[in-house]
């Protein structure tokens, strides 16, 4: 599953990102496809730099 993060506004699976996914937040992509991700925001320490 994927989630939005809210801090680093990517995207980013849940299963090779530490971080916290919010169960009652979604983004709704805006291009048309109407998808919906979790919210949710990264491991600040495991961002690429």
């Amino acid at each position: 599953m994927y989630y939005y993060c809210i801090v680093c506004q990517g995207l980013h699976d849940e299963r090779y990102t530490a971080g916290k996914i919010f169960k009652k937040g979604y983004f709704i992509d805006d291009t048309g496809t109407g998808i919906k991700f979790h919210l949710g925001m990264c491991d600040p320490v495991a961002w690429p730099r």
